[in-house]
């Protein structure tokens, strides 16, 4: 008990503070010295801890029951504790209930029960759980248990960041059909969004370049430009590149685009022995795994004869663990048919426009990558996100559930609650059902991101 160890601290203060000098008063032959400090009384009592102190379940949907939560009840007395009563009190108690009993509970013996709340009103819910026990000074001890009810559910994402800067191959899918101008400039011009991370961080990378062209044979998977691929020591590497971006386009291709079956030769025999020989590694020099990472850019679906599904387990397959690889894409918005997705902006006097890349994004999201949508004037803030992709990171994170409010949702970043914006914040995009962060709202590698937001569920 609380009130004991005090008195036995003080008894022991007092022998410190007396030392040997325990003889006043003392009886006349000071023979026989006299305690004065009080006497320590009988601590043979029962003593209730209780755990938690309080319950808080959230917003929990009316007439849906939450999870339950657990609270546990330890003797910590000398004696025999008899628990009398558990209840419910307080203007709320309707909402919660338990499946507790009356206990004796020996020394250091604990019992355990659980909490629900049911809310049956769109109300904050107050109350307390009431434990009733032969504990003499804390005969009733209470848990302040909270809730409150709600139109939806609530639900919370936990998600981390990768650590970044990995060694990785990325190859590049170009479409080079009549139709890709625009597009190709675009990538040219904003490539320092892309590499620029690599080259300032002195990342170990290898960078190459494919088309979407199967039936012309010097294409057909082959690396493009001289030199067929380009590294951190490679002279002028967005020079280089972007005369391999000339290149491509300059030699138009098949209108019949095959991105998925373009990479995977590239990334497959004959092609990584002979042609591509030296791109494509599974280890570095100094032993490390390396991820891959491919990146299609085109304004149509992909007409390959290999599946979404078998496309995607080839990669997955590609690299020991499957987060080694990914495919992002740059394309038309999805549809669920030819007639429909696909997407128009303008920009100015220019207008740019695709058919819908539906497989292109669905492996994109099969695989972890990225998918973003190629009807935009500028693509240095996509690049930068297919930049961190290439690393091992992402701005881009898929929640679970669709939020019912975006107003109610709450983002955190290692406890740091970070601001609904385009700039330097968060944003929600509608079509991959997705928390993307922006400029330096970015998350650091290794953060934890905790995403909170209200869904049309369900009573589980």
């Amino acid at each position: 008990m609380r009130a004991h160890a005090l008195v036995a601290v003080t008894v022991v203060m007092a022998l410190a503070c007396t030392e040997y000098d325990l003889g006043r008063p003392t009886d006349p032959d000071q023979k026989n010295p006299v305690d004065t400090a009080p006497p320590i009384p009988d601590t043979d009592d029962p003593d209730i801890r209780v755990n938690p102190t309080e319950l808080d379940f959230g917003a929990i949907m009316k007439d849906c029951p939450s999870a339950p939560q657990e609270i546990t009840i330890r003797n910590v007395g000398a004696e025999l504790l008899t628990v009398t009563d558990i209840d419910v009190g307080g203007e709320n108690a309707g909402g919660f209930a338990h499946d507790a009993r009356p206990v004796d509970l020996a020394p250091d013996e604990t019992y355990s029960f659980e909490v629900v709340f049911t809310p049956t009103a769109w109300i904050q819910y107050s109350a307390q759980v009431e434990i009733s026990s032969n504990d003499p000074d804390e005969g009733l001890v209470g848990v302040t248990t909270e809730g409150t009810g709600s139109e939806d559910a609530t639900y919370e994402d936990l998600f981390h960041q990768g650590d970044g800067g990995r060694p990785v191959d990325i190859l590049w899918v170009v479409d080079n059909s009549g139709s890709m101008i625009e597009e190709i400039q675009r990538v040219k011009d904003e490539f320092d969004s892309f590499l620029g991370d690599f080259i300032a961080l002195g990342l170990d990378f290898h960078l190459g370049a494919v088309t979407t062209d199967m039936e012309n044979p010097s294409e057909s998977g082959r690396l493009q430009g001289s030199p067929t691929w380009i590294d951190g020591d490679t002279p002028n590497p967005y020079d280089k590149f972007g005369a391999t971006i000339d290149d491509i386009y300059d030699h138009k291709g098949s209108p019949n685009e095959a991105g998925l079956d373009a990479s995977k030769a590239a990334l497959s025999e004959p092609l990584v022995s002979g042609a591509n020989a030296g791109f494509l590694r599974t280890r570095n020099d100094d032993g490390d795994e390396v991820a891959t990472h491919v990146i299609i850019v085109s304004d149509e679906d992909d007409y390959s004869s290999v599946s979404t599904a078998a496309y995607t387990a080839w990669l997955d397959n590609l690299e020991s663990d499957p987060d080694l690889s990914a495919l992002s894409a740059i394309c038309g918005d999805p549809g669920t048919s030819m007639f429909n997705g696909g997407c128009t902006e303008w920009d100015g006097m220019t207008m740019y426009s695709a058919m819908a890349g539906t497989t292109y994004y669905d492996v994109s999201i099969a695989t972890g990558g990225h998918w973003s949508s190629i009807c935009t004037a500028s693509f240095a803030e996509e690049l930068e996100y297919l930049s961190l992709v290439s690393q091992g990171m992402t701005a881009e994170f898929f929640l679970t559930h669709v939020p019912s409010s975006i107003g109610l949702t709450v983002v955190e970043v290692n406890g740091a609650t970070e601001s609904y914006s385009a700039i330097d914040g968060w944003t929600w995009t509608s079509t991959t059902n997705a928390i993307v962060f922006h400029g330096d709202a970015i998350p650091e590698p290794s953060a934890t991101i905790r995403v909170s937001y209200p869904f049309d569920g369900e009573c589980e």
